[in-house]
C-alpha cells in the first residue's frame, strides 16, 4: 500500500490540503475576474460560504476524527476499506462541485453529490466506531449528530442548486458552518486543549467541566435556530451564553501558562477567536448584517483556521516521528492566519474600503495555504522517520 494511504489522517490531510488550495483559488478567480463567469454559472457570493466551509475544512474533519475516534474510545484503528473511499470520494466531489460553480448549478450538484457519498462513509465508520465501543466519548455526542446534520443539509443545498434556489443555498451553507463545523471544533477544544496542555505544563490545572460542553452546544443549537427562522433577535440569548462560556474556558484554562510550546499556544490562541465571534454575533442581533458577517468570520478564518494549522500540524508532527514542535516556518504561517482573520473581520465592522481588507485577508490565506501545502504535503508522501507503521 502506499505510504499515503497507510494512515487515516494522511490521505484525508492531502486530499484536505488539495482542496483548500482549490478553494481559495477559485475565490481569487471570482474577485480578480467575476467577468469570466458564464450566465449559467452559481452565483459566486452565494456559493462562497459553501466553497469555503467545505474545501477549507471538510476532508481535514475525518482525518482527524478517523485517527482520535478510535483512540477516544479504545477501539480498532478504522480500515483502509473505511477511509481510504471516504476521502477519494470527498476530494473528488468538492474538486467537481469547485469547478461545476463555473459551469452550471447541475455540475456543481453533481459535485455534492459525489461529495455526500464520501461524507456519508466516513461518517459510517465513525458510527461503527461508535457502536462497538464499550462507552461512548462525552465528545461523540459534540460531533457524530453534527455530522449527521451537516449530511442532511448537503442533500438539501443539492435540490437547491438544482432548482436555481440561492437564498436558500446561501442559508444551507450558514446552517452547514454552526450546525455542523461549529460543534466538531467545540468537541474538539473541549476534549483537547486542556489536556494537551496538562501534558506539556507541569502543574497544569486541568480543566474540562461537561457543563460547559453542553452549554455551549445548546448555545450553538439556539444560533443555528435563528438562522433556521430568520429571526436575529433569537441569535441574542444564545450568541451571549457562548460568549461568556468560551470566555469562561478561554482564561480559566490558563493561557499565559501555556505560551510554550507554540505547538500549544496556537490552540489557546485560536480558541480565543470563538468568544470574540459569539459576541459579534449577539450584537448583530441589535446592529444587523455587517456584525454578523465579522462574527462569521471572527469564527471561521479566525477560530477554525486557527485550529485547522495547529491540529494539522500537531497530528503530522506526532505521526511522523518528527518531534512534536511546530517548524518556524508555519509558527508565522499562523500569525499570517491572525492577520488575515483580523483584516477581514475589520473590512466588515470599519468604514474602510471594504475590499482592500477583504483583498488584504483573501491574499494572506492564498500565501498560507500554499507554503503550508509546500511543507506538509511531501510529508505525508514519506514514511515515518521511526519506522513505525502509520
Amino acid at each position: 500500500m502506499p505510504v499515503l494511504f497507510s494512515a487515516p489522517h494522511r490521505v484525508f490531510f492531502f486530499t484536505g490540503m488539495i482542496t483548500a488550495l482549490l478553494s481559495v483559488g477559485w475565490w481569487c478567480l471570482v474577485f480578480l475576474r467575476p467577468d469570466l463567469a458564464p450566465a449559467e454559472a452559481v452565483p459566486p457570493v452565494m456559493a462562497h460560504p459553501l466553497v469555503m466551509s467545505l474545501g477549507l475544512f471538510s476532508p481535514f474533519l475525518f482525518g482527524f476524527l478517523m485517527t482520535t475516534y478510535p483512540r477516544w474510545m479504545d477501539a480498532s484503528p478504522i480500515s483502509g476499506a473505511f477511509y481510504l473511499p471516504s476521502a477519494l470520494l470527498q476530494g473528488a466531489g468538492i474538486s467537481v462541485f469547485i469547478v461545476g460553480l463555473n459551469i452550471s448549478s447541475g455540475w456543481a450538484a453533481l459535485g455534492l453529490a459525489i461529495h455526500v457519498l464520501g461524507w456519508a462513509w466516513a461518517v459510517a465508520a465513525l458510527l461503527r466506531v461508535t457502536l462497538e465501543a464499550r462507552s461512548i466519548a462525552l465528545h461523540v455526542w459534540g460531533t457524530l449528530p453534527a455530522l449527521l446534520l451537516g449530511l442532511v443539509t448537503e442533500l438539501l443545498a443539492i435540490a437547491f442548486l438544482l432548482e436555481q434556489m440561492w437564498a436558500q443555498l446561501w442559508v444551507a451553507a450558514r446552517v452547514w458552518l454552526v450546525g455542523c463545523l461549529l460543534p466538531v471544533f467545540l468537541s474538539v477544544s473541549h476534549r483537547m486543549i486542556p489536556f494537551f496542555s496538562r501534558s506539556a505544563v507541569p502543574g497544569y490545572d486541568f480543566y474540562r467541566p461537561e457543563w460547559a460542553f453542553w452549554a455551549m452546544l445548546v448555545a450553538v443549537a439556539g444560533i443555528l435556530l435563528a438562522e433556521l427562522v430568520g429571526v436575529p433577535a433569537v441569535r441574542l440569548p444564545f450568541a451571549a451564553v457562548l460568549a461568556v462560556v468560551s470566555a469562561h474556558l478561554a482564561t480559566r484554562w490558563q493561557p499565559w501558562r501555556c505560551r510554550r510550546p507554540m505547538l500549544l499556544a496556537s490552540l489557546h490562541i485560536g480558541f480565543a477567536w470563538l468568544p470574540i465571534g459569539a459576541v459579534l454575533l449577539a450584537a448583530s442581533a441589535l446592529g444587523g448584517q455587517t456584525i454578523l458577517d465579522a462574527g462569521i468570520h471572527a469564527i471561521a478564518l479566525g477560530y477554525f483556521a486557527s485550529l485547522l494549522v495547529a491540529m494539522v500540524t500537531r497530528v503530522t508532527m506526532g505521526h511522523s516521528g518528527r518531534p512534536l514542535t511546530m517548524p518556524p516556518l508555519i509558527v508565522a504561517l499562523f500569525w499570517t492566519v491572525q492577520i488575515a482573520a483580523a483584516s477581514r473581520v475589520l473590512a466588515s465592522l470599519s468604514r474602510a474600503p471594504f475590499g482592500v481588507l477583504a483583498e488584504v485577508a483573501l491574499w494572506l490565506l492564498v500565501l498560507v495555504m500554499v507554503v503550508f501545502a509546500s511543507k506538509l504535503l511531501p510529508v505525508w508522501l514519506r514514511p515515518r522517520l521511526d519506522g513505525k507503521p502509520g
